[in-house]
C-alpha cells in the first residue's frame, strides 16, 4: 500500500498536524505500508519530519493550492497512489479534488475546510464541523480515534499513581504557542507555594525564549524548562497536574492519566475543549485572555490538595482515551480502501 500525506505544521499554524500526521504514518508503516509527506516548506514542520526519518517532499508554502497540486503532481510523476491522507485544518477544494483523482482513497484528518467533502473517510475527532450537504464521505469523530503515538498506550497501560498533594505541574500551551501564552501562565502561578515543582513545555515551533528566559530570571521561584521533548508520555507520567490548550495535548494527557486544566489561546479551539469536558472531566476554565491571572492560580490552588477530585479526573480521561486511535485508522483505511476497490471492481463488470 502506498501512501501519500500532505501536512504541515510551524509557529504560525502550530505542530499538531505534524505529530498526528507521523503517529498514523509508524502505524501504517507498520502494517507494510510505503508512507510518503508532501509538505509545504514551513521550516519547523519539515525540520521534525526528516528528523523522525520520514521521506518528506517539500512544496513552496507561499503558493496558493492550484500551483501546489501542480508542483506535487509533477515531483510525484506518474507514480501509483493507494492511499492519499491530507492532515490539514482547512482544505481547498482545489487540494482535495486533485487527491481524490489521484489517490484510490482519500482520507481526510481534523478538517473544518470547504474541501473536506471530496474525502471518502473523515476523521474528526478535535473539531465536528456540519456535514456538507450531498457529500459521501462516511464520518468519524469519537475519542477512541484520537491518533497519537504508541508511547501513549503503553503509558496508558500503567498504573497513574495520584498523590496526596501536587507536587510537580506540567504547563503546555503546545509545540507553537504562537501567541506566548506559557509566559502569562508562568507570571500568574508564581503564587503557587514552592513545593509544586512548575515545569514549562515548549516545542520545536517556540519563537518566544528571550521574554520566557525574561520571566524565569525575574521571578523567585525555580521552573523547570522542558523543550522539545523526545519522550513526552514519561514526561507525563511524571506529573501530578497539568495546565494545557486546546490541542492534542489535551488527550496525550487523558490517555496518560494527567489531571488537567484545559486553558484555550484560540476561539477555535473552544469547540475541542467542549468536547473533551463533555466525554471526561476535567477543568475547562475557557480563552486564557478572558480569564484573570488571579483566577487561573486559585483554581490551581484549589486542586493540589484535592486528591479525591484529582482522581476522578485521571480515571476518567484514562477511560475515555486509551491511546490506540492511530491503531483503529489504521484499520478504517485500510477496509475502505478495500471496500472502496471491490465496489470500483463490481461497477466495472
Amino acid at each position: 500500500m502506498n501512501c501519500a500525506i500532505y501536512t504541515y505544521g510551524g509557529h504560525e499554524r502550530g505542530m499538531g498536524h505534524i505529530y498526528q500526521s507521523r503517529a498514523l504514518a509508524e502505524e501504517l508503516r507498520k502494517n507494510g505500508a510505503q508512507v510518503r509527506f508532501i509538505a509545504p516548506d514551513v521550516p519547523e514542520g519539515v525540520a521534525k519530519l526528516r528528523e523522525w526519518g520520514m521521506d518528506v517532499l517539500e512544496i513552496p508554502h507561499q503558493w496558493d493550492d492550484t500551483e501546489k497540486v501542480a508542483h506535487i503532481d509533477r515531483l510525484l510523476a506518474g507514480e501509483l497512489i493507494d492511499v492519499a491522507i491530507v492532515d490539514i485544518l482547512e482544505s481547498s477544494p482545489s487540494l482535495m479534488c486533485y487527491w481524490a483523482q489521484r489517490a484510490d482513497l482519500l482520507v481526510s484528518l481534523d478538517d473544518i475546510g470547504a474541501g473536506r467533502g471530496w474525502a471518502d473517510l473523515l476523521i474528526n475527532v478535535i473539531h465536528h464541523p456540519e456535514r456538507l450537504p450531498d457529500a459521501q464521505y462516511r464520518e468519524i469523530n469519537t475519542l477512541n480515534y484520537v491518533v497519537l503515538r504508541g508511547e501513549f498506550h503503553r503509558a496508558h497501560q500503567r498504573v497513574k499513581y495520584v498523590p496526596d498533594t501536587v507536587r510537580k505541574l506540567l504547563v503546555s500551551q503546545g509545540g507553537a504557542d504562537t501567541f506566548g501564552g506559557i509566559l502569562k501562565l508562568a507570571k500568574a502561578l508564581d503564587i503557587l507555594p514552592e513545593e509544586v515543582e512548575i515545569h514549562l513545555l515548549v516545542g520545536p515551533a517556540f519563537r518566544h525564549d528571550g521574554p520566557l528566559a525574561a520571566v524565569v530570571q525575574q521571578s523567585a521561584r525555580h521552573f523547570v524548562l522542558q523543550r522539545d521533548v523526545q519522550d513526552m508520555a514519561a514526561l507525563m507520567q511524571q506529573m501530578d497536574l497539568a495546565i494545557t490548550g486546546g490541542g492534542k495535548t489535551l488527550f496525550e494527557l487523558a490517555a496518560v492519566g494527567v489531571p488537567f486544566i484545559a486553558l484555550t489561546e484560540e476561539p477555535r479551539e473552544l469547540e475541542t475543549t467542549a468536547i473533551v469536558a463533555r466525554d471526561l472531566l476535567c477543568e475547562n476554565m475557557g480563552l486564557r485572555q478572558e480569564v484573570a491571572p488571579e483566577e487561573i492560580a486559585q483554581t490551581v490552588q484549589g486542586l493540589l490538595p484535592d486528591r479525591p477530585r484529582r482522581l476522578a479526573m485521571s480515571r476518567s480521561g484514562k477511560e475515555a482515551v486509551d491511546g490506540l486511535g492511530a491503531w483503529r485508522a489504521t484499520r478504517e483505511i485500510i477496509a475502505a480502501l478495500s471496500a472502496k476497490r471491490e465496489m470500483v471492481d463490481g461497477l466495472a463488470l
